[in-house]
């Protein structure tokens, strides 16, 4: 139905890797959970934020291989 309508679609809570092949198979544009990446600490996402290294913390969607 998304697709039909042009709309990008993002799954959330992926936790595993079987969970990530399902969404790969069916063409999911976007994952997010914690296969992905955990959460981490602020003092922690302050210290990359601040680093200035491209592409620290928007990392390529685990769909696109």
């Amino acid at each position: 139905m998304a697709r039909s309508l042009r709309l990008r679609v993002i799954a959330e809570g992926v936790e595993t890797p079987g969970e990530l092949e399902f969404l790969r198979a069916r063409h999911c544009d976007e994952a997010q959970g914690y296969f992905c990446g955990r959460p981490v600490p602020p003092e922690e996402f302050r210290q990359v934020a601040q680093s200035g290294i491209p592409g620290a913390l928007r990392r390529r969607s685990p769909l696109r291989s």
